[in-house]
């Protein structure tokens, strides 16, 4: 019995056949990992968003603040240390005061949540090589600052040094359009830390959302209400004047102004 035989011509023609359509299927299917892991990214700042609503159903609608561990210049709480004791780490007061967490002075405190897949940013190894990362930052109320109308004060004694008041949630007047966090990679975002960066003025937001690719040249931010959208960061700076904070160094009327 005669068996068939590919000849080297068939067997080139099909080959041929499958390269095109690897071809033609790949970046398909990488887009659709990206989106899949953009969808992880919004997942996780939903998360955020219970936590923060838990903290403001026992702070009695109170936001976050940064309060020196020691009473001066030293470590201070930062946003993410406020939802310890929500997000499922149950941070101490110890860990809280830490400049930053990393698997060596809190060992099993870092968490998934805090990073969006898409961040390759490598981080630095300052403070420590084993702090845990974090791609987001909650937006800074600066009183001196027309960048920094956000959610998140800074320093609690400004209170009293500069007659300024924490955020109430009763202060937000468009809690669906008015940004609460957004992700910031940077080789200094870690879970714990209190560099400016971390809980950043809009403008700070600015160089990495205008040259992001990550999320089809969008970002994704949390809005006061709990709700994330993705967003291209310029839409964010229209002001219900018509006119837009180019910079995002005057957010006065925009997205990221939290009394507007």
């Amino acid at each position: 019995m005669t068996k068939n035989k590919f000849t080297l011509i068939e067997l080139l023609v099909v080959i041929a056949i499958i390269g095109i359509l690897a071809s033609l299927l790949l970046p398909v299917l990488g887009k659709a990992r990206k989106q899949s892991q953009s969808a992880v990214c919004k997942s996780n700042m939903k998360q955020m968003g219970v936590s923060v609503m838990m903290y403001l159903d026992d702070s009695e609608g109170f936001f976050m603040y940064g309060e020196s561990s020691d009473g001066n210049a030293g470590a201070y709480e930062s946003w993410d240390d406020s939802l310890g004791a929500y997000d499922g780490r149950d941070l101490t007061k110890a860990e809280k005061s830490l400049d930053f967490l990393s698997s060596v002075n809190a060992p099993g405190k870092g968490s998934d949540h805090y990073i969006c897949p898409l961040d390759d940013i490598v981080r630095s190894t300052w403070p420590s090589p084993d702090a845990y990362k974090s791609s987001y930052a909650m937006t800074q109320q600066n009183p001196f600052s027309t960048s920094g109308k956000g959610i998140f004060m800074f320093r609690k004694d400004w209170i009293v040094t500069h007659g300024v008041g924490i955020i109430n949630v009763t202060d937000v007047s468009n809690p669906s359009s008015t940004i609460a966090a957004g992700e910031e990679f940077n080789q200094f975002g870690f879970l714990g830390s209190s560099g400016s960066r971390y809980f950043a003025t809009s403008n700070q937001f600015n160089g990495i959302a205008l040259h992001d690719p990550r999320h089809q040249q969008k970002q994704n931010y949390l809005m006061v209400d709990g709700h994330v959208e993705s967003l291209r960061y310029e839409s964010t700076l229209a002001t219900g004047g018509g006119s837009v904070a180019l910079d995002g160094s005057n957010v006065t009327g925009s997205m990221w102004d939290a009394t507007r």
